[in-house]
């Protein structure tokens, strides 16, 4: 049974690295974004001042999901999942607003242009956060449940800790809505 996780977990990494080749070769191909009458470039833009350009240009609240759709719009191939948590870092760190659940909007006193002294300082931890994909958590995820095994937890834990932080995942991916009465996997 245990060589059937492994080659379970290898799977997922394998898949997980084939999905960031995939996503490079396409950021390698990608026309350049149209620059016309000195409008900002995008596709350069970091992820979280692309998402603030976003909520700028759209002039209206949104969801992450509007967010990632209009930067696919313009060209960009940043994972719905990564503009879902970084969205929910910058209101977390007061660069955007939140008026509602899961519904963002700009901060009044917050422009794109600006360069905030913390994004120098949060850059590191920033692109820690971003370079992980939900596949590559639920990697992690399973390396948990394993480490719950050895230190000899009872399988009811194990359960309620795997099964409570997969919700998280599929949340992320927009796979689960809290509250709702189905539970399907």
């Amino acid at each position: 049974m245990a060589a059937v996780e492994d080659l379970q977990e290898l799977r997922t990494g394998l898949s997980v690295a084939l999905a960031r080749v995939e996503r490079l070769i396409e950021r390698g191909s990608a026309p350049p974004a149209a620059a016309d009458n000195g409008a900002v470039d995008v596709m350069n833009l970091p992820r979280t001042k692309a998402i603030e350009w976003v909520l700028v240009h759209q002039g209206r609240p949104m969801r992450p999901v509007e967010i990632w759709s209009a930067l696919q719009a313009v060209g960009r191939n940043d994972p719905k999942t990564e503009i879902q948590v970084t969205t929910y870092d910058l209101w977390q760190r007061g660069r955007i607003d939140r008026i509602g659940r899961g519904v963002y909007r700009t901060a009044p006193s917050i422009q794109p242009d600006e360069q905030s002294a913390t994004d120098d300082q949060n850059a590191k931890a920033g692109e820690e956060m971003e370079s992980r994909t939900t596949d590559q958590l639920r990697v992690e995820l399973m390396r948990f449940e394993e480490e719950l095994r050895t230190a000899g937890l009872k399988e009811n834990s194990i359960r309620t800790y795997v099964d409570r932080t997969a919700y998280f995942l599929r949340w992320l991916d927009g796979d689960y809505e809290p509250g709702s009465s189905a539970h399907n996997h």
